[in-house]
């Protein structure tokens, strides 16, 4: 039986934080029968499905399955995730993430037809101050939530993460996260459905998704300055190739302000390492 909405969940070694992102899950306001939820196990396996399979059987009102794979990688997981999906939308949601109960109920009261995705705020969590702040996504949906949308560009910001929205199925269609890429995976997959995204709506502020904070500076920072010059380059090319897939399809503007964020971000962090070493 189709569902509204498959919410997919990759996760690797999970902690005790994986249980926040479920209850969250777990006490969402729309009923049960309208999603489901597919736990992607990667790149291990015992003690942590049984840990999962033990929480499942105790919250069983969840329409949920457990795909456990020895292959790690957050990109494979999220596709191991679209290809057992049976829902009309897909949400993804990190495993140290959580969303607020009405979350899904909000995205899908603003949901616009098959041709336009539809975002939440966002709020990041500094679990070591245990406090909530803006990012960068929180401060675009706050420009746009008075007309309640945004076009390709003037939200591009919310394009950077495959997070925190609801993407219909037919969207995706055959475009999948690319595994070689470790930096910059979500924009690349996010980029690839433009071809058939004519629309940004925002949802109400009652669908928020907290992010968790990592310190992913300190971890770029340790990256080669020839790692992360080959990055870039491997990143413009991949840009390249998605806009000649679909010329006609495609927003040359948009994909030109892609190809400018990956060069300032690339050039930060090979600055940043530079010092480092």
């Amino acid at each position: 039986m189709n569902k509204e909405i498959t919410i997919i969940v990759p996760t690797y070694k999970p902690q005790a934080y994986i249980y926040e992102c479920l209850n969250s899950i777990l006490s969402q306001t729309i009923h049960k029968d309208r999603f489901e939820l597919i736990i992607v196990l990667n790149g291990c396996d015992e003690p942590y499905r049984n840990m999962i399979e033990q929480y499942l059987s105790q919250n069983d009102s969840l329409q949920a399955r457990l795909i456990q794979t020895d292959v790690p990688g957050v990109s494979n997981a999220r596709n191991i995730g679209i290809e057992h999906a049976r829902g009309e939308n897909i949400c993804f949601i990190d495993d140290d993430d959580w969303v607020s109960p009405m979350y899904l109920e909000a995205l899908l009261t603003a949901r616009h037809g098959n041709d336009s995705i539809t975002v939440s705020t966002v709020k990041d969590y500094d679990e070591e101050r245990n406090t909530f702040h803006e990012d960068y996504i929180t401060r675009t949906y706050n420009r746009f939530v008075a007309c309640g949308k945004a076009s390709l560009l003037g939200g591009r910001s919310f394009l950077s993460s495959s997070c925190c929205k609801m993407i219909p199925r037919d969207m995706i269609g055959r475009h999948r996260f690319s595994p070689e890429f470790k930096i910059g995976e979500d924009s690349l997959f996010m980029a690839s459905i433009t071809d058939r995204m004519k629309t940004i709506i925002l949802a109400d502020a009652g669908a928020v998704y907290f992010r968790r904070e990592r310190n992913v500076s300190a971890s770029r920072s340790r990256l080669s300055r020839a790692f992360l010059v080959k990055n870039m380059v491997n990143t413009w090319m991949a840009y390249v190739k998605i806009y000649l897939s679909n010329i006609s399809g495609y927003n040359l503007p948009f994909f030109m302000t892609r190809l400018v964020a990956v060069t300032i971000s690339h050039v930060n962090n090979i600055f940043t390492a530079s010092k480092k070493q």
